[in-house]
């Protein structure tokens, strides 16, 4: 008797997995699905052209206006697991300075060059403080490079690799 329902229910659950179509009372597990409707999926090729996500017209001209830190008084190499992190320390022209940053001017000679630029507060303060910023070289830069020199407003130091 246990036999004889056990291969009743398997040949009716093995007997709906061969119907496509409109073979079976419901049709194919498509007519139900609600995303079958949107039709045939393509693909592209892999050579076809890419529209940008940034067209010609959206592309802008950044122009610094963060002015270089005051004077620069030490730059470091530090190593790191995919290349090297260059720090720099510096003496704002005034005190509140902000969003320092390390940005990119060129390349002398297999130095790097870098500015070293703060922000500075809208409201002016006296005094000066200490302010640093780091960027991340990763192994192709430094393959490049043999130093970095960091600029400051009046001095500007070089660290070798």
């Amino acid at each position: 008797m246990r036999l004889a329902t056990l291969t009743l229910c398997a040949g009716l659950a093995l007997s709906g997995c061969g119907q496509t179509g409109s073979l079976g009372s419901l049709g194919s597990l498509g007519s139900i699905n609600p995303f079958g409707s949107l039709g045939a999926r393509t693909q592209a090729p892999a050579n076809a052209p890419r529209r940008p996500l940034i067209t010609a017209e959206q592309r802008q001209s950044v122009v610094e206006a963060r002015p270089l830190v005051a004077q620069v008084t030490g730059v470091r190499f530090e190593p790191s697991a995919t290349g090297a992190v260059v720090s720099a320390a510096g003496v704002a022209p005034s005190a509140g300075a902000f969003n320092a940053q390390l940005t990119r001017e060129g390349y002398e000679n297999g130095t790097l060059v870098l500015a070293f630029r703060a922000e500075l507060p809208s409201d002016a303060r006296i005094g000066q403080r200490p302010i640093t910023a780091a960027v991340h070289l990763d192994a192709e830069d430094l393959a490049a490079i043999r130093a970095v020199r960091v600029v400051g407003q009046g001095n500007a130091l070089t660290a070798r690799y």
